[in-house]
């Protein structure tokens, strides 16, 4: 039984250290259901056996002259090999009734018997607590609130147990009864747990002071579970001042590039915006210096290349550069940098990255302007059919002559667009903020020009068959069939980084939130909590 003054074997708190508990939570469904339904190996004696039996059917009479007739204890075990008493066997065969009545009968000591430890040594509330029947658990605290506090061999008391098997009504009911000295944090993880395993379920614990909370809303914070950040918030206002490093929630927000949870500065007043704005960490960052750092690659992972992971970079460095007092962008830290030096020191390889990724995309892209260039003009001088005597194409001019020429000469123009395009890219500074908007513009027309004109290329293929071939009707839809899967092989390879590009830069990929009361419904219940 965990004691909440021994502190020998007490576990080490920690954020985003599971410490097994994923693979725990799995031998707890395993052993759970295991207990319905499967015989393991029994025990020889043939009265228990039938006991089990009458158990799993829901017959309570056979049960109770068990029990009262034949004078046997109620913490008979049941299996040799899993340890489960009586009760344990109605709980894991979900018959609540017999489980119930089990309970009236037995003393507290009877309760307090564990399944062995192949099993996982759970007691009855225990396993209870992963039923999620409220009600059983209610019976068996009033019987031996002690049960509360006992924990398994994979490190869970009822009330963690309940919280990591997703039973949010189990769950508040245990946490209002289990001894809040045992949720501290300095007597264990336990709280921490609770914390975690309901914010991985979503389910919001009240009230929750000094247990690890801050730890937990900090991990909320990374992840981006704004829902869970706001109700944190409102119960535990004392905590969203600052971490160990004393930087707090917004800080944390900017740090791992998380805008739902900063779009929440746009929501809070002015008095307590400013508060937050004009805070520094442990090493003298302002919340400008926090913009100005690397953010994590999981988050840099998110946008497709070098360049637009630069611009991303520098939108959220604009942001919040928009929002700080002046005097935080000329601020230095305890390293003597300014926000502007932090950004440029820890970013000055991916700009080097970002280079060398544009300046080999838009080579391989100039190979197949380059190429059709000269396809196109050799096509503009070499009509289908060839020329008369007199200079004038064999073929009657038509309709399908004046499409040929109009996109052959689309698709050569846009080729040289290109290729000039390509020569403004190789001339450019590469500088940081050239990363903003001049850059990926120039890359987004690169890719549109190309793109067009390897269409237009292949549309006046299609008019120069139709010239040629202009009364084979079934030639015409053969090959217009055909050409469909190059094109859609094309646009599905390099529309997307186009789209992307003007996304990113037109649209600005990063939804803050700047307008007052726009925001959604978490915005506004943090707007109450802070006044307005």
């Amino acid at each position: 039984m965990h004691q909440p003054g021994q502190s020998e074997s007490k576990p080490e708190i920690g954020v985003g250290r599971s410490d097994g508990k994923e693979d725990k939570i799995t031998e707890m469904t395993h052993y759970e259901e295991s207990g319905r339904g499967e015989e393991d190996e029994m025990t020889e004696d043939s009265s228990l056996v039938e006991l089990r039996k009458s158990i799993c059917n829901g017959d309570w009479n056979a049960v109770r002259l068990f029990f009262v007739f034949g004078n046997h204890p109620l913490d008979t075990i049941i299996l040799s090999n899993e340890g489960s008493t009586a009760l344990h066997v109605a709980i894991l065969a979900a018959q609540y009734k017999i489980a119930e009545h089990l309970i009236e009968m037995m003393s507290e000591t009877d309760l307090e018997k564990k399944t062995a430890s192949n099993s996982g040594c759970h007691t009855a509330l225990t396993l209870v607590a992963m039923t999620g029947r409220t009600h059983v658990a209610k019976c068996i605290v009033q019987k031996n609130n002690k049960l509360l506090t006992i924990e398994s061999d994979q490190g869970f008391i009822p009330v963690t147990a309940a919280c990591a098997k997703g039973h949010k009504e189990m769950t508040n009911y245990l946490y209002a009864v289990t001894p809040p000295d045992v949720l501290l944090s300095q007597n264990g993880r336990y709280g921490f747990d609770l914390l975690k395993e309901g914010m991985d379920k979503k389910i919001l614990v009240q009230s929750l002071w000094n247990c690890g909370v801050a730890d937990a809303m900090f991990e909320a914070t990374k992840q981006g579970i704004v829902e869970f950040v706001v109700e944190l918030l409102k119960v535990t206002q004392p905590l969203i001042f600052h971490n160990d490093d004393r930087r707090h929630v917004f800080m944390i927000a900017i740090q791992y590039r998380q805008e739902n949870i900063f779009n929440l500065l746009y929501s809070i007043n002015e008095e307590w915006r400013a508060h937050f704005l004009n805070q520094t960490d442990r090493n003298g960052n302002n919340i400008l210096h926090v913009a100005g750092e690397m953010a994590p690659p999981s988050r840099l992972a998110r946008v497709s290349s070098p360049v637009l992971q630069m611009q991303r970079e520098l939108q959220w460095f604009k942001e919040v550069e928009r929002i700080v007092p002046e005097w935080c962008k000329e601020s230095k830290n305890n390293n003597g940098e300014t926000p502007s030096e932090v950004f440029s020191n820890s970013h000055e390889k991916l700009v080097k990255e970002g280079e060398k990724w544009i300046r080999d995309t838009a080579s391989s892209f100039i190979v197949v302007g380059t190429l059709i260039i000269t396809i196109a003009f050799a096509a503009a001088i070499t009509l289908p059919g060839g020329n008369a005597q007199n200079g004038f194409p064999n073929f009657s001019p038509g309709r399908p002559l004046a499409m040929f020429i109009t996109l052959n000469a689309i698709s050569f123009f846009t080729a040289s667009t290109s290729v000039l395009i390509f020569l403004g890219i190789l001339a450019s500074r590469f500088a940081q903020e050239d990363f903003l908007e001049y850059l990926p513009e120039l890359l987004g027309l690169l890719v549109y020009t190309i793109l067009i004109s390897i269409m237009a290329m292949m549309a006046s293929f299609f008019a120069a068959v139709l010239i040629i071939l202009q009364h084979r009707r079934w030639v015409i839809i053969s090959i217009t069939m055909i050409a469909i899967v190059p094109v859609t092989f094309v646009g599905r390879l390099r529309f997307h980084l186009l789209f992307e590009i003007l996304f990113s830069t037109h649209a600005k990929g990063i939804p803050f939130n700047r307008k007052k009361g726009a925001l959604a419904v978490v915005g506004r219940k943090l707007i109450e909590f802070f006044g307005t």
